[in-house]
């Protein structure tokens, strides 16, 4: 298989799974232990991925803040029809 390939391959498995090591990614997806560790070593270094302790996850940007809304002044509704 094609590096590519391989590198979707494990997207879709973690974006399937979450967090996972190397060696179950490899399994689930059927590449091999080096093409699977390659192709996350090449996603880590464009930042699609991150590890820690031995476990892969993709990589998320971090949410905007939350803008708080304005509530806007409400006009007061007369009762009474004036003709």
């Amino acid at each position: 298989m094609s590096r590519v390939t391989n590198m979707q391959l494990v997207i879709l498995d973690l974006q399937l799974h979450g967090r996972a090591t190397c060696v179950e990614i490899a399994r689930r997806t059927g590449i091999e232990n080096p093409q699977a560790i390659g192709a996350l070593m090449e996603l880590d270094k464009d930042k699609k991925v991150m590890q820690l302790n031995g476990y892969w996850w993709l990589h998320s940007e971090p949410s905007p803040p939350a803008v708080k809304a304005r509530r806007q002044k409400r006009q007061p509704q007369s009762h009474f029809l004036i003709s």
